[in-house]
This record gives structure tokens, C-alpha cells and sequence, in this order.
């Protein structure tokens, strides 16, 4: 351990300045005018790494809190008005809560998933319910911030309305991509060992690069290309400045997403403990889920997000597919700014969402 402390130490240290030089090469896109053009909002409440942004003009439907992935900033949910989930879902009158993760600092280091789950998001969804007057609420996760989202849900269905996720991995196996693929192949103390605060988002990206380059390199230039004398162009650039904001990662977060669900399975196993509670994927079987999935994906194959639901008797479950498209420049987050996804794909999920509020809830 001794030995292995100031190489580590070093390493980390090499990363972090990347990430700060990869947000000056943002802050420079920025200069150039592809800074995000974000909807109006106030902060409504704040907790541990994270703070609840509520938005002007949310309507009187139902109630909808956005869960990011923890390991990059939220605004992509956001990113201009044209291929902003956040105002299509104000526009289909929905009351709309967004999570946003903020850079942790020392204290933050010692947050895992349940502090993430229990300290973070169950607050935040107790805030929109008490702000809005229901019950329960729609969630909605895109990646890791699906898989947070899921967590949540089974431990406290009962707050839940409905669960959106969107290329959300829940099942880590063998046919669960390359990312766990990745860390199958990577000896458990290798992670262990690291025993650092915060994991720079540089290092991420780069493991994610070396996992799956077809997905996270190679795709993002072919985009660039195919983008280049297009319409497409500006928002290409916009997703890659979205990109080069990196956010670090709470190394025990790191460690339990890392060991406990890429290596050990436990959600899907049915193994996973949050405080004591199981969190059961059997009381996803209570919910109403919509499901979206790039039938391709490298990072998020469908039997990542689909396969926990073979087992599930009697499930109120609905599936939509994602298509590449030109000018997301990275296929896993097209769901959420794609112009063609916005005028197919995010019409059906709240068409979904207002259906699904209208029902009653399952006996």
C-alpha cells in the first residue's frame, strides 16, 4: 500500500488538472457562443454534492424529478432550447424538479450510493412532493442517474409514480457491455487499493475510452465528420463543451458503483443494501416503467436495461427505441438532445407520463 500511495496520489493529481484544463478548453467554447442556454430557475433546495433546481412556468400536472448521472454536470438535460427535455416537459405542463450534482469537496468523498440515494435524492423527491402538494412523483434517469433512480424507486415505491429510464444499466453481466466488461477484467484490488478522495473525471473518461473507443472516440469524430457542413454542426459543438465539463467523482461512490454493481451484480441480484433495507427489484413490479434503449449501444446493450425485468411477473412495462442520429456527437447522450428524438421519442414519453398519471396505481 505504501508504495503504491504517491504513484497513486501523483496519477490523480495529473487527472485533476486535466479536468481543469478540459474546462478552460470549455470556457473557451463558450467565448466562441456554445455556452448552454439554460431555462430560468431557482434553487430549491440544497443537500450533500447536490442542489434541487425548480423551474419557472412548471405547470399542474404531474410532478417530475430529473435524476442526472453523478458523473456529469445536469444541464445536458438542458442544453439549449431547441433539444431541452426541460422545456419539453414544461411545455407538456409538467411540474419539473432537476437534481443537479455539484463538485465534491473532501466531505462529499464519503458519500456512496446509499448516502447518494438516502441523503440526496429521497430529500430532494420529499422537497418536490411537499412543494407540489402529491403524493408521489415521476423519476426520470438518464445512465448511472437512471440506475440511482431505480435504487430509489425499489426502496420507496410508494413515493413513486412513475420510472423513466433512459439507456439506464440496472443488470451488470456478462452481456451488460463494455464497461463491465471492462471491470470483469480488472482485479478488484486494483479499486480497492486506490483509496482516493474524489476519482477526476478525466480518469472516467479515459477508462470509458479505453472500455468502449468504437463508442466514446472513434463515434464522437465519425459524428464530427458527418456534422461538419451540416445544420448539425453547432450542436456537435455544444455536446462536446458539454463533454470537456468534467465532474469528479466521491471515490466511495466510485467504489460501490465500481465493486458492488458493475463487478458483484447486487441490484439485479436482489443483494443490494441501502442502510439495512433491501433494495428488492421485485418492488419495481409495483411501478409503471418506460424504458428507452439504443438497440446498438455499446455502453448500455438492452439486456443491461431490460434483463432484470424477464423475472418480474405481471409488469407494467413499456419500451421504446432510440436511433442514431447526426450531431449528438456521443450516441449514449442522444436520447436527450437529439433533434429527432424530440420530435418522436420525447412526444411518446410524455404522452406516457400523462397516461400513466390518469390510471389508477396498481392494487
Amino acid at each position: 500500500m505504501q508504495g503504491l500511495e504517491n504513484p497513486t496520489r501523483q496519477v490523480m493529481a495529473n487527472f485533476t488538472s486535466l479536468d481543469a484544463a478540459r474546462r478552460e478548453r470549455g470556457a473557451w467554447l463558450d467565448r466562441l457562443g456554445f455556452a448552454p442556454v439554460r431555462t430560468p430557475s431557482r434553487i430549491s433546495w440544497t443537500g450533500p454534492r447536490a442542489r434541487l433546481l425548480s423551474f419557472a412556468g412548471s405547470g399542474s400536472g404531474p410532478a417530475l424529478l430529473i435524476v442526472p448521472a453523478p458523473v456529469k454536470r445536469a444541464y445536458i438535460w438542458d442544453l439549449v432550447p431547441d433539444v431541452s427535455v426541460v422545456r419539453r416537459c414544461l411545455e407538456a405542463g409538467l411540474s419539473v424538479h432537476l437534481l443537479e450534482w455539484t463538485d465534491p469537496d473532501e466531505a462529499d468523498s464519503r458519500l456512496g450510493l446509499g448516502e447518494h440515494v438516502e441523503q440526496v435524492i429521497a430529500p430532494a423527491l420529499d422537497h418536490v412532493l411537499e412543494a407540489t402538494g402529491e403524493p408521489n412523483a415521476v423519476l426520470a434517469g438518464h445512465s448511472l442517474g437512471g440506475t440511482l433512480a431505480a435504487i430509489m424507486a425499489a426502496l420507496h415505491p410508494e413515493r413513486v409514480a412513475g420510472l423513466v429510464l433512459i439507456e439506464t444499466p440496472l443488470t451488470f453481466d456478462s452481456q451488460a457491455g463494455a464497461l463491465a466488461a471492462m471491470v470483469a477484467a480488472t482485479p478488484r484490488s486494483t479499486v480497492a487499493e486506490l483509496g482516493v478522495r474524489c476519482v477526476p473525471g478525466s480518469l472516467l473518461s479515459s477508462w470509458a475510452v479505453l472500455a468502449a473507443p468504437d463508442a466514446f472516440l472513434w463515434g464522437p469524430s465519425l459524428d464530427w465528420l458527418a456534422s461538419a457542413t451540416s445544420d448539425s454542426a453547432a450542436l456537435h459543438t455544444r455536446v462536446r463543451r458539454w463533454i470537456e465539463d468534467e465532474l469528479a467523482m466521491p471515490g466511495r461512490l466510485f467504489v460501490d458503483i465500481v465493486e458492488g454493481l458493475y463487478r458483484d451484480n447486487r441490484f439485479a441480484a436482489g443483494t443490494l443494501t441501502i442502510d439495512g433495507a433491501p433494495a428488492a427489484p421485485r418492488q419495481l413490479a409495483a411501478l409503471r416503467l418506460l424504458i428507452v434503449v439504443e438497440r446498438e449501444s455499446r455502453i448500455v446493450p438492452p439486456h443491461s436495461a431490460l434483463g432484470l425485468f424477464a423475472s418480474l411477473p405481471e409488469l407494467d412495462l413499456s419500451v421504446l427505441a432510440y436511433k442514431e442520429e447526426t450531431g449528438v456527437a456521443l450516441q449514449h447522450v442522444g436520447a436527450l438532445v437529439g433533434p429527432d428524438a424530440h420530435r418522436s421519442l420525447w412526444p411518446k414519453i410524455l404522452t406516457w407520463i400523462d397516461q400513466r398519471e390518469a390510471e389508477p396505481p396498481p392494487a
